[in-house]
């Protein structure tokens, strides 16, 4: 997703449709040879949270199958500024979609509809929001401290998410500190990650832009590029650009420790 559009990118891959397929989409979920057609499956573009897809061999060989579904993965975020000597609470989600939300820890999907930024008190709240999109659907749970009170509220059972704040890894130590202890979870995902090995003119970076990547598969990527460059020892820094997520608060704040990150209020969601 583009947090900046709000734009998913998708890339389509037909099978058992011949070697001339062509992919027809809607927003609903009767799809037919009239609506609109995709021209480039390898880069199609939506603002939309949920898509149907539809493909026809144009060879006549294979019979189209139903229409298949596509939902977007909605994301949450929420900001809070001081105004005057109230706070401004601004929500977003990408895709876009309908926001609902509560302050009293109620069922976010029976409460008020986000029209635009509200403002709260000084104390501090339990904020419940719920997204919709087409059939897409997301709660989010944030805790918004009292104001002057910097700590950051985690619950330790819960999935949470260290969301689109730019983390670094300057160091092997800290490097292999986070591979080590996230090896064998594959439920933390790394999003935006860019792998440097070695020093100055001589370094070799990997980039990973959009795919969720996860420690075990950092692993892979380090061992092998110290291989390739007979350089076993070789320096190792790491920068992860578009958020984190874990199956646990716990684990959240475990690599927040182990990578040297001063959690913030907003800095992290966690999700139901």
């Amino acid at each position: 997703v583009k947090a900046d559009s709000g734009e998913t990118v998708l890339s389509l891959t037909p099978r058992h449709a011949g070697d001339s397929p062509v992919v027809y989409w809607s927003t609903k979920p009767e799809v037919t040879d009239k609506d609109q057609k995709v021209d480039d499956l390898d880069n199609f573009t939506t603002t939309e949270g949920t898509l149907y897809f539809w493909v026809k061999d144009t060879t006549g060989q294979h019979e189209s199958a139903p229409a298949v579904r596509w939902l977007a993965d909605l994301k949450i975020r929420h900001q809070v500024e001081p105004a005057a000597d109230k706070r401004r609470v601004r929500l977003e989600a990408t895709p876009r979609a309908n926001l609902y939300y509560t302050l009293d820890g109620s069922n976010p999907k029976d409460g008020t509809r986000y029209d635009g930024p509200f403002e709260i008190g000084p104390g501090a709240y339990r904020l419940l929001v719920f997204a919709r999109a087409g059939e897409a659907n997301k709660t989010a749970d944030f805790q918004i401290p009292a104001s002057g009170d910097k700590t950051v509220q985690i619950v330790d059972a819960k999935p949470a998410r260290l969301q689109s704040k730019r983390v670094s890894l300057d160091t092997t130590d800290r490097v292999f500190g986070v591979i080590n202890r996230f090896r064998d979870q594959p439920g933390t995902r790394f999003k935006g990650v860019r792998i440097e090995i070695g020093e100055g003119e001589n370094t070799v970076t990997v980039r990973f832009q959009e795919r969720e990547i996860t420690a075990a598969m950092i692993e892979g990527v380090v061992n092998s590029l110290r291989d390739v460059l007979g350089e076993p020892e070789a320096l190792v820094n790491i920068a992860i650009a578009e958020g984190i997520q874990f199956d646990t608060g716990f684990a959240l704040k475990e690599f927040a420790k182990i990578a040297g990150v001063e959690l913030k209020p907003g800095d992290v969601s966690q999700e139901e």
